[in-house]
């Protein structure tokens, strides 16, 4: 496996930053030092073709120091092929990549700054805990490393299993010696390649406050790949979400869950009921959308199951049919259909004990909860 060397960009920036600096007034430089921080990692206009086929159709981001991303989206979107521009794995993209400063577009993989998890952890199956970890560590003292081993150890909570062998130890552990490994050398940049997608959901669902809790602590940018929407909204400073080769939309989680901007964007991230308009089959407040109000507002709406009112009052909605019914813990998902013929998912409480058996119900949604998409 490629074991990327790492170089110190921040020595690299200053180094280029020398350049043509003879002369340069005072005042400019004190102006400069009040400009907007630039920006950590800057893709500009990204393409990566296979044989006819773009996979990356332009890509254009910047992330801040210290962020976690999330690149989400379906197999086959380009995220994985993107994260590996980024890393310079795949050499073979067009654009340009600048990391705090540097324009590192053609610089191979093993002189760029970064650390790298791979889905398949990649650890050394004859080396040990401790020994995969420092295998990255070479250049430093005997005593600087093991003082580093020690520290990252701690830091995943595997002191105690030091002297195993990838094969003593559990996938989380395994992926704990991964991540401790690509954190060994203090890289400006980690990548994250579907890092949790082989566990259990128990176990999963620990790392990834246990890998948030490490970024968080360290200050690192942070770049993660997934398709587990539940993981990306849990990790995530931002989203970026992938379709087809393009970004298509990119924010907050919660500006992406409650403001989507297309419909891919709606459908993919949570659970939604997206109706079009001009089948006049919306509700608000328990009565149908006016045509003026569907011309106004757009062609879809996105409800979102836990947005409906549901009750077992006529007076507060149109009549539905219970088809099934989820019990999940905190909520009940309901399959219901209007007598127009839609079929709509809708959550309750599971507190909601005189709607549980209910097998009429009655949905009706206020109107500012009514999100408008763009065909």
């Amino acid at each position: 496996m490629l074991q990327p060397a790492y170089v110190n960009m921040n020595h690299l920036a200053q180094k280029n930053s020398q350049v043509g600096l003879d002369g340069v007034e005072d005042s400019a430089l004190h102006a400069q030092s009040h400009q907007v921080p630039q920006p950590y990692l800057q893709l500009k206009n990204i393409r990566r073709q296979f044989d006819s086929q773009y996979v990356l159709k332009g890509i254009d981001l910047e992330l801040k120091a210290g962020e976690l991303v999330c690149f989400l989206g379906p197999s086959g979107c380009g995220k994985t092929t993107l994260l590996r521009a980024i890393a310079g794995l795949d050499m073979n993209y067009l654009g340009v990549i600048v990391q705090n400063g540097v324009d590192v577009s053609r610089v191979p993989a093993q002189k760029r700054d970064f650390g790298i998890v791979f889905q398949s952890y990649a650890l050394f199956p004859n080396l040990n805990a401790e020994q995969n970890i420092a295998y990255g560590l070479r250049r430093l003292s005997k005593i600087s490393r093991q003082t580093r081993v020690d520290e990252l150890l701690t830091m995943v909570g595997l002191s105690e299993h030091r002297k195993k062998l990838p094969s003593q130890l559990s996938g989380g552990q395994q992926q704990r010696v991964a991540l401790a490994r690509a954190l060994a050398p203090s890289p400006g940049l980690l990548l994250l390649d579907e890092p949790l997608s082989a566990l259990d959901a128990q176990v999963r669902e620990h790392l990834r406050g246990e890998i948030r809790r490490i970024q968080k602590t360290l200050g690192i940018t942070t770049i993660m790949v997934t398709h587990d929407q539940d993981e990306a909204m849990a990790m995530a400073d931002r989203i970026v979400l992938m379709n087809n080769g393009v970004i298509e939309q990119c924010g907050t989680p919660e500006d992406l869950y409650r403001n989507p901007r297309t419909p891919f964007a709606a459908q993919f991230l949570g659970l939604s009921n997206l109706i079009s308009l001009n089948d006049g089959g919306v509700l608000a407040s328990g009565h149908a959308l006016s045509t003026n109000t569907r011309s106004i507002l757009g062609e879809h709406c996105l409800l979102r199951p836990e947005q409906w009112c549901v009750s077992d009052d006529p007076a507060k909605g149109l009549p539905a049919i219970v088809t099934t019914r989820e019990f999940l813990g905190n909520c009940i998902r309901l399959q219901l259909k209007m007598e127009n013929g839609y079929e709509i998912v809708a959550e309750i409480s599971s507190q909601a004990t005189t709607l549980i058996h209910a097998e009429k119900l009655y949905v009706g949604l206020p109107e500012d909860h009514l999100v408008m998409l763009s065909a």
